[in-house]
């Protein structure tokens, strides 16, 4: 009898029986998201209980996102984007205030137009923080009542060298560990106690394995010259995890960096 029911239910009511799976499907694809997402809080706050400070950083706030195709999680409506920020902001409020400081870049260097001036500025900060997500995060509100550090990309731009995103991208890294900027050479127990979450789109994979190489150029010169290469590769493979968003704002997977001999390479944690 019931697997009459079973028969009729498929060749006579496709609908409805297509219907039920597309149901499950979609039950499994959120609950396999959720558990996803509560993993990767896990391995954050797991890390973050054996360290004295933790940074955290979401994708550069574009002030002109660029439209073309591989450069869309730019936008502020972007899966990615937004995703990022309340993962940062969701697993920030789980540390101790004390312990967390949040780095945000703004990026009033790419795709701006020529002419633009600060009023220009300001208004799209404005059109900005009248998005709720936004609005709530770390960019423009103190509500985890932490410390919130920000940077313009213009900062970092030099005349005469390539500005690649990576080269910018490390001098702003830099910032991060630079904890006293008037001591000779570094504090290697800082560097130690320091945990750097960095929440990216996939697509930013590449660019920030290119940003450790360069970040890891720049510590062989002061403050930084006294650590010995060994030293150097660990210990920014020690700081630094990310947290990678896909194009639908999904977590992909953790990573710790790691030196293959070559190259900076995302090893994953998940």
């Amino acid at each position: 009898m019931k697997e009459l029911a079973n028969y009729l239910l498929l060749f006579l009511k496709p609908s409805l029986y297509q219907k039920r799976i597309k149901v499950f499907l979609v039950d499994q694809k959120q609950n396999k998201e959720h558990d996803t997402w509560h993993r990767a809080q896990e391995i954050i706050l797991h890390r973050a209980s054996f360290k004295d400070r933790v940074i955290f950083e979401f994708s550069p706030f574009y002030l002109y996102p660029s439209g073309e195709l591989g450069y869309r999680t730019q936008s502020w409506d972007h899966p990615a984007f937004r995703n990022g920020i309340r993962f940062v902001s969701e697993v920030s409020s789980q540390i101790p205030r004390e312990k967390v400081i949040h780095f945000i870049l703004v990026d009033d260097f790419n795709n701006v137009p020529e002419g633009v001036t600060n009023s220009d500025i300001l208004q799209r900060l404005m059109e900005a923080k009248r998005i709720p997500e936004l609005a709530e995060s770390a960019l423009f509100s103190l509500h985890t009542n932490s410390q919130s550090v920000f940077y313009w990309e213009s900062d970092f731009v030099q005349e005469g060298v390539k500005n690649s995103c990576s080269n910018l991208d490390a001098a702003f890294q830099k910032e991060k560990i630079l904890f006293d900027r008037k001591a000779d050479e570094v504090n290697l127990q800082n560097l130690k106690s320091t945990l750097l979450v960095v929440a990216h789109p996939v697509e930013f994979r590449s660019q920030q394995s290119l940003m450790l190489s360069s970040l890891l150029r720049e510590m062989k010169h002061p403050p930084f010259q006294r650590m010995s290469k060994l030293e150097r590769f660990t210990t920014l493979s020690e700081m630094y995890c990310h947290v990678w968003f896909d194009d639908e704002g999904n977590i992909d997977n953790v990573t710790r960096p790691f030196w293959d001999g070559n190259k900076f390479v995302h090893e994953e944690l998940m």
